[in-house]
């Protein structure tokens, strides 16, 4: 079993200023919301935080080939959430970060304010950079591929703000909440992160279809545009389950807390209803 752990740190980007910062992760926090979708939940709920913000978070099982990386974004005075499969979440978690908030839109000032910005994050350093507009994600896979890397990309759909804009990752995607769209704003075209030293084996000898890798093997046009189309989404689980807190798939979770998780749950829940 994966140990239960933590990174200790949440990262807070500042997008327009181009300058971030770490906290350490409260120790309130983790014992209220576990983590995953429950950071994401009251971060964007909490004290400083904004319409448009967006939060990344894993959970303390995220450590993982299976991890699950939690997104979400603040959207008409309240929180939305989707997660994603793959490796961002153990690489967000050995960069060093338990969540990462992002604040303000990349280049809100400047002339070249609609070129889509390349955000890199560093155990203990953040970098911008910017790319072309309009890339589809095939497109941006290649053009932003670097050596010891893994992204985060978002199509033209997102760029554009279309509301069932998807983020992408190694033919995983997220869609279905408007968290793409809110990447879009914010002038994110992708999100880079180290490729994780070490994946434990927890795939092996599962026998549940990742329903996101298919889509790697062919994909739609929807898919290349970052599209969530109907046609094309994947089955998502309704709401917030105990998977999303931890950070991981549904099969490793066995022999947890079961209070603290039932009432982590609980709080997450009453955050995204309100």
């Amino acid at each position: 079993m994966t140990e239960w752990r933590y990174a200790e740190q949440i990262l807070y980007v500042d997008l327009r200023a181009r300058r971030s910062w770490v906290v350490p992760t409260d120790t309130e926090l983790k014992r209220s919301y576990v983590g995953g979708a429950g950071f994401v939940a009251s971060l964007l709920a909490g004290e400083g935080a904004a319409e448009g913000d967006v939060a990344l978070a894993v959970g303390p099982l995220s450590d993982g080939v299976a991890g699950r990386l939690a997104l979400g974004a603040r959207l008409g005075g309240r929180t939305v959430v989707s997660s994603l499969g793959g490796r961002l979440a153990a690489a967000l978690k050995e960069a060093g970060y338990d969540a990462v908030v992002l604040r303000g839109r990349l280049g809100a000032e400047a002339a070249t304010a609609q070129a889509p910005g390349v955000l890199t994050l560093d155990p203990g350093c953040v970098t911008f950079a910017e790319t072309f507009p309009g890339l589809e994600i095939p497109d941006a896979e290649r053009l932003l591929a670097r050596p010891g890397y893994t992204s985060l990309l978002l199509g033209p759909a997102a760029e554009q703000g279309d509301p069932r804009a998807t983020v992408a990752h190694e033919g995983h995607y997220a869609g279905g909440s408007g968290v793409g769209a809110a990447l879009g704003a914010k002038g994110i075209k992708a999100i880079l992160l180290p490729v994780p030293a070490y994946i434990p084996s927890r795939c092996d000898g599962c026998m549940r279809l990742c329903t996101g890798l298919v889509g790697a093997e062919s994909r739609t046009r929807a898919d290349a545009l970052g599209l969530d189309a109907r046609e094309a989404a994947p089955k998502r689980r309704p709401g917030v389950g105990l998977a999303d807190l931890l950070g991981t798939c549904q099969r490793v979770f066995r022999d947890r807390p079961g209070e603290l998780l039932r009432d982590a749950l609980v709080s997450t829940q009453g955050l995204l209803t309100t």
